[in-house]
């Protein structure tokens, strides 16, 4: 019963408690011990569940049975409210306080939804800032200036998610028409400050073939969808199960090593009833977000796993594709269409349509139909290193790591890391990880037994064929095949050259095994092979016969410019000219640390300058350059390291080129290197 002395505000609230609890089913005796462990010690005030019922009494005497448990549960209910534990009380203990967990959120909903817990701060801090990392623009220029726009997200290392509506333009007979991958952009951090400045926009465009899987909206949907008899479903709403307007897009690139992505496979359902952001591009402006609530579909045949889920986020046209996180930073639907409207204002105070009750895919739904597909594309995307042995960073490189990876699966036989020479000096140019290619990179990349990597200095081939074959052979098996005896000729035929090719080919093939051998040629830029020489002659027939075996790959390191003997063969050349530079760095630093902590450009450039500047005295050692006197501060100040194990504080120290030093607090169990995170 309520207190008759009880404020008139608060009357119509106990009422509610009262209400509450003539729904618990559970005795007093369990009551009570799930009760009184939520009224802490620390809290002074509080009392247990039998001093409540004793004080009650005092109140509103002479209640038995079932009354009086009501009276009871309903006060203590309310001293729960008061010491702000009663969402935790019902989030732990709803399944058996009540036979249907619903009935307290229908009852007190501006007390408490049980359906939706209280995740960390940090997490929501985390999930928010990863979001703006993972989502993008996309445009799809239609012709004649005019263009389609929505919103997308990364579901894989090269893989986009949006909806089949937004791209539909750029297919034909459901294939990519010809040429369309150069009419899509996928634009990241297209980020407005609060200055108004715009971010620095990081885009890509999609492989040719870039269409992985899609599955086509209703025709109900494409034909204007809300409008029709059986309000904004199609006359047997189950047939959606079988149209969930997605595409998945392979994107040029692999902007998820970085960035990192949502695995949709284990995303969760949506729950009706729970706050959710909504991560879009209205109108293909700056990104937005926004936070309301799911809302439970009704004429479905299984409304709890239905193929649309609504919401309430306000949504424009360009909003189609946008990522739905859930109250747990979760990725769990596509935002797809509006079905209710209101009239509006676009920023330049122009009319428009905003959608206010909403249709989003359950991202469940999604890996349902297309899982295996999506699963199968992420494990083929071209492998990113950034950390190598010791410890060694890695910086920049990505196309000559997409070059070993091509090579490994045979779409190349030939890699060359092409230079220049130093425009002053006219001398190669030192130190900027040509070498590196070999003795880290790929070694990082390619895994033993499956890889073998044998380096040869062409220093060492001189000019004489016979003594270049002798000494591939005696690399890569000291007891290898005797080679003939072609002494004293300064030129050779395409039979002399034969007979030292072949003995080569097969002591690379045997000594691969069941795997492949890489044979890399180094240091080409300060010893060229002369054109006129034998050696010159043996090569080019070299590289000839191996690109026709699938045990042997070839990497050339240092040519000056594209050699005569791989052309109109599968080689591919990356071009090395130059130390890196402030983007690669700031590129290793979002995907190195980003994964703990999802860093935004401004972060990252911060902490760019911070290296650079550590390293501008390291730099001048003619044995470092620039290139590796950044990669020694990384390795030093923010490579991974353990955790402590005592839970102590940590502080980051990172030395800078002035008399004082700049030091970052490090909190206990979180790294970003030697910053750590939960």
């Amino acid at each position: 019963m309520a207190d008759e002395n009880a404020a008139p505000a608060n009357k119509e609230l106990f009422q509610k408690f009262q209400e509450m609890a003539a729904k618990i089913v559970v005795s007093r005796t369990v009551f009570e011990l799930l009760h009184d462990p939520v009224i802490e010690s620390d809290i002074p005030d509080a009392l247990q569940f039998r001093a409540l019922s004793i004080l009650r009494d005092r109140k509103v005497p002479n209640l038995t049975g079932l009354e009086k448990d009501r009276a009871d549960f309903a006060e203590a209910l309310a001293q729960v409210h008061k010491f702000n534990r009663l969402p935790d009380f019902f989030a732990k203990n709803a399944e058996r306080l009540f036979a249907d967990t619903g009935d307290p959120t229908v009852t007190l909903q501006s007390i408490v939804n049980l359906k939706q817990t209280f995740p960390k701060a940090e997490l929501i801090t985390i999930g928010r800032i990863a979001a703006l990392r993972r989502t993008c623009r996309i445009v799809c220029n239609t012709g004649e200036g005019s263009s389609e726009r929505g919103s997308g997200f990364l579901i894989g290392p090269q893989l986009v998610l949006t909806n089949w509506h937004v791209i539909t333009a750029m297919l034909e007979n459901g294939k990519e028409r010809e040429g369309s991958s150069s009419n899509m952009r996928f634009e990241f951090d297209a980020l407005v400050r609060s200055d108004g400045s715009v971010e620095k926009l990081d885009v890509f465009n999609p492989v040719a073939k870039w269409l992985v899987v899609a599955s086509e909206a209703h025709a109900f949907e494409t034909a204007g969808g809300g409008q029709g008899q059986n309000g904004p479903w199609p006359a047997d709403p189950d047939v959606l199960k079988n149209n969930l307007d997605f595409a998945v897009i392979e994107l040029s690139g692999t902007p998820g090593f970085d960035r990192g992505w949502y695995d949709v496979e284990h995303s969760p359902w949506p729950v009706p009833g729970t706050s959710l952001d909504l991560f879009q591009f209205p109108l293909g402006r700056a990104m937005t977000y926004l936070t309301e609530k799911f809302v439970a579909p009704t004429v479905f045949s299984d409304n709890a796993k239905p193929p649309r889920i609504l919401h309430l986020v306000n949504a424009e046209k360009g909003s189609s594709g946008g990522l739905c996180l859930d109250f747990g930073s979760n990725a769990v639907a596509l935002h797809q269409a509006g079905y209710a409207f209101k009239a509006g204002q676009n920023s330049e105070g122009a009319p428009i349509q905003i959608a206010t009750i909403n249709a989003a895919i359950p991202l469940a739904m999604i890996t349902k139909m297309a899982g295996s597909v999506i699963k199968a594309r992420i494990e083929s995307a071209p492998r990113t290193v950034r950390m190598g042995p010791k410890a060694t960073p890695i910086l920049g490189r990505q196309r000559f790591q997409n070059l070993i990876e091509d090579a490994r699966r045979g779409d190349i036989r030939i890699v060359a890391v092409q230079t220049s020479f130093d425009e002053n000096t006219r001398r190669p140019r030192p130190r900027i990880g040509k070498s590196f290619s070999a003795c880290v990179i790929m070694k990082t990349l390619l895994k033993a037994p499956e890889n073998i990597i044998f380096t040869v200095a062409s220093g060492r081939l001189t000019s004489d064929a016979r003594e270049a074959a002798r000494l591939i052979v005696e690399t890569i098996q000291p007891h290898g095949p005797a080679l003939p005896d072609l002494s004293g000729q300064t030129s050779l035929d395409a039979d002399a050259i034969g007979t030292l090719v072949t003995p080569v080919i097969n002591t690379m093939c045997a000594a691969a095994g069941s795997g492949v051998l890489w044979l890399v040629i180094d240091d080409l830029d300060l010893h060229p092979v002369l054109n006129e020489s034998t050696t010159s002659t043996f090569l080019n027939a070299l590289y000839k016969a191996s690109v026709s075996q699938s045990k042997v790959r070839i990497v050339l390191i240092g040519p000056t410019g594209v050699l005569p003997g791989t052309a109109g063969l599968p080689c591919a050349y990356d071009l090395l000219e130059k130390h890196i530079d402030d983007d690669e760095v700031a590129t290793w630093i979002t995907g190195e640390l980003g994964a703990a902590l999802p860093i935004l450009p401004q972060f990252a450039n911060l902490l760019t300058a911070i290296a650079r500047s550590a390293a501008s005295e390291l730099a001048n050692d003619p044995l470092k350059g620039k290139t590796g006197a950044i990669a020694q501060v990384l390795q030093s100040h923010w490579v991974p390291e353990p955790a402590p194990t005592d839970g102590t504080d940590q502080w980051l120290t990172l030395p800078i080129s002035t008399p004082s030093r700049a030091t970052f607090w490090r909190p206990p169990r979180c790294f970003i290197g030697s910053i750590r995170w939960p």
